[in-house]
């Protein structure tokens, strides 16, 4: 087979159809499988924002109903997440994602499940029922104070039993105003030296156990922003907002990743369109201009035998076709040429 001839022109162009229909799904099948695990991996990410929610559930669970179980959860529902967190490393390093992001998802992390710990040990160091710690040791002597202030007048009864109730108030609300008058209250009826050494002593352990009851709430905090619980909660922030920055991260990626999918299969898809229109022009110009000598042939045939130029017809075919057609005509004139030296003969002869 020769290389310009049909066969080899539509051979090539089917090679050349072949060969970009097979980079153009080749390009197709990795690119997908690159955003495939791209997405994969962003919803992994999207997981460990779930499972640092469903952390924060127990946490809250736990501050509101003081039930051990869920702290039995949000263990572990940490191990999980720390399992998850773990695998952040192999996103980093693939995509080359900032890696401090990973560092600071762990470190907040620690830094909230230890905080956390540590409110908890301050929490039962109060008691998380009325029953526990401190507060069963405050309404034991509030029992005691109330049973020893019947031998008293009136008026000291009355200020014992108002003081309390501003004990249980401020366990209650918190209400700074509370423990100021308490404070007062307290410093009176030590001044009025009315009371007996010992209930003058249970009234100082009862004051004093709930200046312990203060100490560890101000390490708690009164408020939800405020100790411990603001702090933990602020690293829970750091850890969301640490997460949010590396799905932020790993987004431009995903669509890097689908802009080289569409300009790559667009490039071979083009590079494979202009060949082919290349192809065609340049076989349809060869053939129309084969075809065009091929009826000039013919057509001055009809008045005189003439040889065909076999180089100008393109295709080999073609050019094979043009030797076919001169060899014809030469023979045609060797026998017309015979033909006429045998009448020229047969004239030049005397009859018989």
């Amino acid at each position: 087979m020769k290389w310009d001839s049909i066969k080899f022109r539509l051979l090539f162009m089917t090679a050349v159809c072949v060969l970009g229909m097979t980079l153009l799904v080749v390009s197709q099948h990795y690119f997908n499988r690159a955003l495939l695990a791209l997405s994969e991996q962003r919803e992994e990410l999207q997981e460990l924002k779930q499972d640092l929610l469903q952390l924060r559930r127990h946490e809250k669970d736990f501050l509101l109903r003081k039930n051990p179980d869920y702290l039995t959860q949000f263990r572990v529902q940490h191990t999980q997440f720390v399992s998850a967190l773990n695998g952040l490393d192999d996103i980093v390093k693939s995509y080359q994602l900032p890696s401090s992001l990973v560092g600071e998802i762990a470190e907040s992390t620690q830094a909230y499940t230890e905080q956390l710990f540590k409110l908890v040990t301050l929490m039962k160091q109060v008691g998380l029922t009325p029953n526990e710690g401190l507060n069963k040791t405050l309404y034991r002597h509030a029992e005691n104070l109330f049973i020893q202030g019947q031998r008293y007048e009136p008026q000291l009864q009355a200020e014992l039993s108002r003081l309390q109730f501003l004990v249980v108030d401020y366990q209650h609300t918190l209400r700074a105003e509370s423990l100021t008058e308490l404070t007062q209250l307290s410093q009176a009826i030590t001044r009025s030296n009315q009371l007996l050494q010992e209930d003058q002593q249970l009234v100082n352990e009862y004051i004093n156990t709930l200046g312990q009851w203060v100490a560890l709430r101000q390490q708690i905090g009164l408020q939800a922003s405020q100790g411990l619980r603001g702090q933990f909660r602020e690293q829970a922030h750091n850890v969301e907002a640490a997460l949010q920055r590396l799905d932020d991260a790993l987004l431009p990626v995903i669509e890097a990743q689908k802009q080289r999918a569409t300009l790559f299969g667009s490039g071979i898809a083009i590079v494979t369109s202009v060949a082919l229109i290349l192809l065609l022009v340049k076989s349809f110009a060869t053939f129309h201009r084969a075809f065009a000598n091929f009826m000039l042939f013919f057509y001055r045939c009809k008045r005189q035998y003439q040889h065909i130029d076999s180089r100008k017809l393109g295709f080999s075919e073609f050019r094979s076709l043009a030797e076919l057609a001169n060899e014809m005509v030469e023979s045609r004139r060797q026998i017309e040429r015979r033909l006429a030296k045998a009448e020229q003969h047969a004239s030049t002869s005397p009859p018989d």
